[in-house]
């Protein structure tokens, strides 16, 4: 009896001691402040945290003050000390007989609250992908039966509205360059014009990266390859051993 109950112990001690170790962990990290409440998207920047939840936006300073609260948008994301967000219109146009539907782009200066907005045209939103750049988005309207098309916005206006090449399935913008990559071979955007970087024929890039003019790819077949702007630097074969 008496040694069930010291197993019984040492058990109960030992799980006491696995859930009191993340605990003391997590007091390390000495946090500036902390708020709870259910988050679906969180976005941070020098001065200004994002955070949306199902139908609400919270943008906070960096010492926890609430600055902003709005109904959730679309879209928002933390840009050059700019919310910008993406908002249905509930309008829609139609265009050589095809319905669009009319998104507002908001820009807001988070320390001036100044603001500018203007209008995309897109054919359905629940098909699209957002990335976000240094001072731009990027917005592609997927059509699975045609042309997507890409929006490059930036305060301003659109700085780029075009079709795309290839059916994209990621997007990364890097300085002033866009990328987009499709199944078999990446299309990318600099000065407002379009070039196919083309990859060996069965042996699609599976993944890639961007630092500068270089790019990284991963290919379908474990090999890496090294591009400078559209020229092959090199490329080797890769053997993983597990």
């Amino acid at each position: 009896m008496r040694s069930c109950f010291k197993s019984t112990f040492l058990l109960v001690l030992v799980s006491a001691l696995l859930f009191l170790e993340p605990v003391a962990g997590s007091a390390l990290a000495d946090p500036l402040w902390s708020l709870d409440f259910q988050a679906g998207n969180v976005d941070v920047s020098n001065d200004f945290v994002l955070v949306t939840t199902n139908d609400t936006l919270y943008v906070f300073d960096n010492a926890g003050n609430l600055i902003l609260k709005r109904p959730a948008p679309l879209w928002a994301g933390l840009i050059n000390g700019n919310l910008v967000t993406i908002e249905d219109t509930n309008s829609s146009e139609s265009v050589d007989g095809i319905r669009l539907k009319i998104l507002r782009v908001v820009w807001i200066n988070l320390k001036e609250f100044s603001s500018k907005n203007y209008t995309i045209k897109v054919k359905n939103f629940a098909w699209w992908l957002v990335t976000k750049g240094k001072d731009r988005i990027a917005v592609v309207d997927l059509e699975p039966m045609g042309y997507s098309k890409l929006y490059l916005l930036g305060r301003e206006g659109v700085l780029l509205s075009t079709n795309l090449s290839v059916y994209p399935n990621k997007v990364l913008i890097q300085d002033g360059s866009t990328y987009v990559k499709g199944v078999s071979n990446i299309q990318k955007f600099a000065d407002g014009r379009g070039t196919i970087l083309n990859f060996p024929l069965c042996n699609y890039p599976k993944s890639f990266d961007v630092h500068g003019d270089f790019l990284a790819a991963l290919l379908m077949n474990g090999s890496l390859l090294l591009m400078e702007n559209t020229k092959m630097l090199w490329r080797k074969d890769l053997e993983f051993k597990e």
